[in-house]
C-alpha cells in the first residue's frame, strides 16, 4: 500500500504538458520555456516571501504530468528546462554556470566538494506523475 504524504498547496508547483503538447502550469496556459525557467525558479527560492509559493527549496517540489498522447520529446525538454533551474541555482552558490556545474568530474575531491555544497540544503525535487488517459 503506497504511502500517502500531504503536501501543502503551496509547496507545489504544477507541469502538464497536454495530449496536443501544449505546456500548463498550475492550471493556465504557458507561452515557452523561459517563463516556465523564471517562475519554477522563483517558485523554488521563494523562502516563504509569497504566500502562493514554496516556504523554502527543500519544500519546494515540482510536479510534471503528461498525458498519454504527449510526445516523449516535448517531455524531454520540460525536463532539461525543469532541471536546468536547480543546475542553475547550485552553480550560483558556488560559482560556476548551470553547464559547469551538471558537468562536474566528481572523481576529483575538489569537484564533489563543490557538487555537494551547491546542492546542500536544496534537493533536486522534480516529481513525475503518472499520465492522464486522453478522453
Amino acid at each position: 500500500q503506497p504511502t500517502v504524504i500531504e503536501i501543502p498547496e503551496r509547496n507545489l508547483f504544477k507541469v502538464h504538458i497536454n495530449s496536443k503538447n501544449q505546456l500548463l502550469v498550475e492550471d493556465a496556459p504557458f507561452a515557452g520555456f523561459e517563463t516556465l525557467h523564471d517562475d519554477a525558479r522563483r517558485f523554488i527560492l521563494n523562502n516563504g516571501q509569497n504566500p502562493d509559493m514554496s516556504d523554502n527549496p527543500k519544500d519546494a517540489i515540482i510536479s510534471v504530468q503528461m498525458n498519454r498522447g504527449t510526445h516523449y520529446k516535448k517531455f524531454i525538454e520540460t525536463m532539461d528546462v525543469l532541471q536546468g533551474v536547480y543546475y542553475g541555482i547550485y552553480g550560483e552558490r558556488v560559482g560556476l554556470s548551470a553547464d559547469e556545474f551538471r558537468n562536474l568530474d566528481l572523481t576529483v575531491a575538489s569537484k564533489k566538494a563543490k557538487y555537494e555544497n551547491g546542492r546542500d540544503g536544496i534537493p533536486m525535487n522534480i516529481s513525475i506523475a503518472e499520465p492522464q488517459k486522453v478522453k
